[in-house]
């Protein structure tokens, strides 16, 4: 997939079978980024500096950041130590049976739609949600 390809698989809005919602662009942005990780991570990226150079021309013109020099070795150890099968995800949404969150009420919200907790409390949401992010992290560490 080329670039210009791979921004419209991530920012299409339309799509059938449930892949035209936000929750369906969130994963395919998400899958776009874990593969981007996993193809200049490659050994036919590491071990070509022409292809490097590339890189690094093409994040020059299309990355603002604060990052000095000095860091930058920082967070290539950071994104090599990232294993994607340890990447996980949590989806908010309403359309699984096991899912914590309803869509609420239009008319509640000012004609909005938004997703609330199926329990009506957002004190279970947090729950829910620490108990995910903890299992990730006991799951890890395992």
């Amino acid at each position: 997939m080329n670039g210009t390809t791979a921004l419209k698989f991530v920012r299409s809005r339309h799509g059938s079978n449930n892949e035209g919602s936000d929750f369906a662009r969130s994963a395919r942005q998400q899958k776009v980024l874990i593969s981007f990780r996993q193809k200049v991570l490659s050994i036919d990226t590491l071990t070509s500096p022409k292809t490097i150079i590339d890189l690094v021309k093409s994040f020059g013109e299309s990355i603002d950041t604060n990052i000095g020099g000095e860091e930058v070795p920082f967070f290539v150890k950071l994104f090599k130590s990232v294993n994607s099968e340890n990447v996980r995800r949590i989806v908010l949404d309403s359309g699984r049976d096991d899912s914590v969150l309803i869509v609420g009420d239009p008319t509640s919200h000012g004609g909005q739609y938004v997703l609330v907790p199926k329990s009506g409390k957002y004190e279970d949401l947090a729950n829910y949600l620490k108990g995910e992010i903890f299992k990730a992290t006991t799951q890890q560490a395992s």
